[in-house]
């Protein structure tokens, strides 16, 4: 059957899926890096502990303070809290997560060792919390799940993969350690007070704070990914572990060990925008039959039915004058007259693909249903689902297949991200909006609600 009302309302539930079936489920959802598995390696933990390495609480204690945090917890989407916070130099000379890198052989040789970090208590809810932070690292967010630091880095990888191992060392023990939650957030377009919000929507995961589950399960996430036409190893490193049979929280140092079937050409660890700024690789550059602007490069592109152009028009001037892009129009029918591809949808991705590498074209607006503009069907599992939106072929239609420029289909059977397309690039390199319309006028009427919206927009708090 047609999947066209269902495009933005599933979207959501694409991404999840593919996610399931492309990822380790022992790392929250909202670390999963939307990557496929490693088939060849296997994990050994070996943990070593004993009474010599839990260090008593006070011992630590260098600085001890009153203060009303607002600030502090706001950044954690708590606010208004009073709090008393405890730093804690494990290492005088560091801060925070820190990582040091080695080629051995074969191998690299990833050190992480925590520094100075501190604990904030909290009296939230009625109960009293902590909240550890740190530097050089970011904080799990994840609505009911405890926040805690973790650090993520990327490795370029240029053979396959051999051995995985990770050796744990606990330093230090934390005890009568209660994590506080990750917050919900606030939508902005709601008018709400935002601390009522929160005590209203306040959640504890019940699997780890009342049936005792460690979290997070592993001290080290790995993946595979694609990016820019290179692959790189995901790391994502968890020095901090929440135990709530016992109420503490183990800190430690990890030895990661990562075996390759050949010596490493090069070793660099990227973070945020260096991984963004990776340069494309020379075979993930096609031939373009893309013809650039006369003026500046188009940062915004609107791909819309031909005849349709009058119904943009007000948008496409909107977009130029409020946000300062030049914006270029095409339509499928010239998209797929001029681009290669198995279906429509992927002469479109070629489309985007061709404009993002030749004029750095970020932006892409699809005006128009699936039967005006296409969308590509993606593996949704073999299982029953009682959503009510799968194809007859077990599919669901996606437009995420856009945003990422690399195959979904890998071993080219025609099925879009399934789980033995090895290696598929699930990172997206641009942005992606579609305003499912049958009409030109319904999407006249669409857009112009968008501009009415972005000139009077409704603030929240």
């Amino acid at each position: 059957m047609k999947a066209t009302k269902y495009i933005l309302s599933i979207s959501l539930l694409v991404l999840l899926i593919i996610l399931q079936a492309h990822s380790t489920p022992t790392i929250p959802d909202s670390l999963e890096e939307p990557t496929p598995n490693i088939p060849h390696s296997e994990t050994t933990i070996s943990q070593s502990e004993t009474n010599s390495q839990l260090t008593d609480d006070s011992s630590f204690l260098s600085e001890e303070k009153e203060e009303f945090a607002e600030k502090t917890l706001h950044d954690y989407a708590y606010v208004g809290k009073s709090v008393r916070e405890k730093e804690y130099p494990l290492l005088p000379t560091k801060s925070g997560i820190n990582l040091a890198t080695k080629i051995e052989g074969k191998r690299i040789v990833i050190q992480v060792t925590v520094g100075r970090f501190t604990v904030s208590h909290i009296q939230h809810n009625g109960k009293k919390w902590q909240l550890i932070t740190a530097p050089h690292s970011h904080t799990l967010k994840s609505y009911g799940k405890p926040q805690l630091p973790y650090r993520k880095v990327f490795i370029p990888v240029t053979s396959k993969l051999k051995t995985f191992k990770v050796e744990e060392q606990v330093t230090k023990t934390l005890p009568d350690v209660r994590p506080l939650p990750g917050a919900k957030p606030v939508p902005l377009s709601l008018q709400v007070d935002e601390q009522s919000y929160q005590t209203q929507h306040f959640y504890c995961d019940p699997i780890i704070y009342e049936q005792g589950k460690d979290f997070p399960d592993n001290a080290v996430n790995k993946k595979i990914i694609t990016y820019m036409g290179h692959k790189f190893l995901s790391l994502t490193v968890f020095p901090f572990k929440f135990r709530p049979n016992f109420a503490d929280i183990h800190v430690t140092n990890l030895k990661v060990i990562v075996g390759f079937h050949s010596t490493p050409s090069k070793l660099a660890l990227l973070e945020g925008d260096a991984l963004a700024q990776y340069p494309l690789s020379s075979h993930a550059k096609r031939s373009t039959t893309l013809t650039t602007l006369d003026g500046p490069q188009p940062k915004y592109v609107i791909i819309r039915p031909t005849g349709w152009g009058t119904a943009i028009n007000a948008f496409k001037s909107w977009k130029e004058s409020y946000n300062g892009f030049t914006v270029q129009e095409r339509s499928p029918t010239w998209i797929t007259s001029h681009y290669p591809g198995d279906d429509k949808a992927e002469r479109v991705k070629n489309f985007i693909n061709d404009s993002y590498i030749t004029n750095g074209t970020k932006y892409f607006l699809l005006v128009g249903d699936s039967d005006k503009v296409p969308v590509q069907q993606v593996w949704a599992g073999q299982q029953p689902y009682a959503y009510g939106y799968l194809d007859d072929n077990g599919s669901l239609p996606s437009d995420y297949y856009y945003e990422c420029l690399g195959k979904w289909d890998t071993n080219d059977d025609q099925i879009y991200g399934a789980p033995n397309d090895t290696g598929m690039d699930i990172y997206p390199e641009v942005r992606i909006g579609r305003i499912p319309v049958k009409t030109a006028t319904q999407a006249k009427n669409s857009l112009a609600r968008i501009v009415s919206r972005e000139k009077n927009p409704v603030l929240g708090n």
